[in-house]
């Protein structure tokens, strides 16, 4: 209840603002979330369902539900990224699976100095006799 409560809040609040816009929505970034959201809307369904039908119509009835709900996911995520209603995974993305990839394909990232890596005589001055431990 909390994380739904919490979600649904927290994306209509940050949809209020101008630069923000509509990207909640629409950034490949926050369909991890969205789908989590989902996840728990269908679980808590599921259980509800779950006291109202015997086992066996319930097991018949998930399987259907599934199938249906599995291909309406695929279908309308395939025509969001195919229309450009959700966009693709960006280079945050990509740095995110793969640390070397804003390196190598993004010349300001790799320019910045906070992005080098540290050397050791840095960490020896900064943490003494504790850098072994």
């Amino acid at each position: 209840v909390s994380y739904c409560t919490f979600y649904v809040l927290g994306t209509v609040l940050s949809m209020q603002i101008s630069f923000v816009g509509f990207q909640p929505a629409q950034s490949s970034e926050h369909m991890a979330a969205f789908g989590i959201f989902g996840l728990l809307q269908v679980y808590v369904f599921l259980n509800y369902l779950r006291t109202l039908v015997t086992p066996a119509k319930f097991r018949s009835i998930f399987r259907a539900a599934m199938i249906v709900v599995g291909g309406a996911l695929i279908t309308g995520v395939s025509i969001g990224l195919l229309t450009g209603y959700i966009s693709p995974w960006t280079g945050r993305f990509y740095s995110l699976l793969d640390p070397t990839y804003a390196k190598e394909h993004i010349p300001i990232i790799a320019s910045v100095s906070e992005h080098q890596p540290t050397t050791w005589a840095s960490f020896f001055f900064d943490l003494h006799c504790l850098v072994f431990l």
